[in-house]
């Protein structure tokens, strides 16, 4: 059922820095027209021409229960409270007073839906279907989320799929420092290790009633509980509605606001991979995964067994790439450096692009706070990463009074050194492999003035649309002349007047 169409024009990104690298952002507006695309090109798309196999499917998905916890116990609905802050927390608080008193209703289960305002470059939005956010009620994420607390700190340490290291396969939990040690001590368990990428295409719209399934009974064989079993049922048939009016109901498919999609993704993702790897033949592997994210390590000598066709039959429609070399490797969009502690890093054009793009409107001094918490943030995970470091320590120079909002906190308590590291050679040889930027472009980039335009110090007063962006610096440009990269400009080399824009319609 679709409404009267007409247009929410609120949607706006704000970038509060014009220090003339990388590209100019936006994000799909919050209007019926994208709601509409979002739902019919992503969440409610015919998955038929997929060749799902049940039997194999059951078969993986009961042998890998073994790998779960037996018994576990609920957590308070307190203990899930703490884990928030701020108007979410106070949120569920009021849900926690509401469940104690009046108990689960019906109308909690129910479905609601808005845009997701991803950031995408400018020049590719078009191209881009938008993403939604589908969710339920506080009620029902609080009453859920105390079991898939326990659940989640058990399993992301302890699950191992019979991997050859033995360590675990769900980084979730883990910082990009930590994910580097865990994947090069996987690495090291072979004598010559290739690595297969691969991309589920639009994972939550192809999640299965029986994939969800499957994902509950691990569930249930941990907490043997009534309660959690109805929770589990409202999973399997949702009807929702937008904000702007749209009713619409699916049949399975992955909510992604209900709070195991992460936990339940990565369920489904390792169980996925074990099949892969399993029912292929291969006896040797290792794996890291995130989510619908994951890296497969395998001997060279196995490459030949592994049998691609088995993610359609259990109903994945998936890209794959098998690669030598750890500088190809790319793991939630982030590639391996060897700092002096190595690390998984962003690709640079994106830390530049986005860092200083808020979508939440700032009283103008209010900026620097807030650039300055993102400075200290990217410092205190790029510790020892050329001209990410250098980037970050001239944000968090801007104030001594970050203010962090709910975008940065994760980032601000995983990281919590905040102090540089020398750029050593071995990082300035794996960046330049691993993202196209040469030693000599690198110290340019460092030497450059990113706060120079800052409008939160700079402009006050004007509109930031009528300012325009100072000349990059000459060296940096006529240096990437000279590279492989340049043809006619690179992202380190663009420049582009930025400032606030509005969202982007997909009709």
């Amino acid at each position: 059922k679709i409404p009267p169409v007409f247009h929410e024009s609120k949607t706006r990104v704000h970038d509060v820095i014009a220090h003339g690298m990388g590209y100019q952002i936006n994000v799909h507006t919050s209007c019926v027209c994208n709601e509409l695309v979002a739902l019919t090109n992503r969440h409610l798309v015919d998955r038929t021409y997929i060749p799902f196999d049940k039997r194999l499917w059951a078969r993986i998905s009961y042998s890998t229960e073994r790998f779960y916890p037996r018994e576990l116990r609920p957590v308070a609905y307190e203990d899930v409270i703490r884990g928030y802050s701020g108007a979410k927390k106070r949120s569920y608080h009021n849900a926690m007073v509401e469940l104690r008193q009046f108990g689960l209703q019906p109308k909690h289960m129910m479905v609601k839906m808005f845009v997701k305002p991803d950031r995408y470059p400018v020049g590719d939005i078009e191209a881009k279907d938008p993403r939604a956010i589908q969710y339920r009620s506080p009620h029902f994420n609080l009453a859920m989320g105390s079991y898939i607390k326990p659940f989640e700190e058990e399993i992301y340490s302890t699950v191992h799929y019979n991997v050859v290291s033995r360590t675990r396969v769900i980084a979730k939990g883990l910082n990009n420092y930590q994910r580097a040690e865990l994947f090069l001590n996987k690495i090291d368990h072979f004598r010559n290790p290739r690595f297969v990428l691969l991309d589920h295409s639009r994972f939550d719209s192809t999640i299965n009633v029986d994939h969800l399934k499957s994902t509950h009974r691990k569930y249930q064989r941990a907490f043997k509980s009534r309660q959690l079993y109805h929770l589990c049922r409202a999973q399997l048939h949702n009807t929702g509605y937008s904000k702007f009016g749209i009713k619409y109901r699916t049949k399975g498919t992955r909510m992604s606001g209900d709070c195991d999609t992460a936990c339940g993704n990565s369920v489904i993702n390792g169980d996925v991979l074990y099949g892969f790897l399993t029912e292929s033949g291969v006896e040797k592997y290792d794996i890291i995964l995130d989510g619908d994210d994951s890296v497969v390590i395998v001997e060279a000598t196995d490459v030949e067994k592994l049998d691609f066709t088995l993610f359609g039959r259990m109903g994945f429609d998936t890209k794959h790439e098998v690669v030598k070399d750890i500088d190809e490797v790319e793991f939630c969009q982030c590639k391996i450096i060897l700092a002096q502690q190595p690390l998984w890093v962003r690709n640079p054009a994106r830390v530049l692009s986005h860092s200083s793009v808020s979508r939440k409107k700032f009283a103008n001094k209010t900026y620097e706070r807030w650039l300055s918490a993102v400075g200290q943030c990217e410092v205190a995970s790029n510790r020892g990463v050329p001209v990410v470091q250098a980037y970050g320590e001239q944000l968090a120079a801007l104030s001594n009074k970050p203010l962090i909002d709910d975008e940065l906190r994760y980032r601000w308590e995983a990281y919590p050194i905040r102090t540089s590291l020398p750029v050593l050679a071995d990082a300035r040889d794996t960046f330049a492999l691993c993202f196209g930027v040469h030693h000599e472009i690198q110290l340019l980039m460092e030497q450059h003035d990113y706060t120079a335009n800052a409008f939160c110090s700079k402009i006050i007063g004007t509109e930031y649309e009528q300012f325009r962006v100072a000349s990059v610096n000459r060296r940096i440009w006529s240096l990437a002349q000279l590279t492989p990269e340049f043809s006619g400009g690179c992202w380190w080399s663009s420049s582009q007047t930025r400032g606030q824009y509005p969202g982007q319609c997909s009709i």
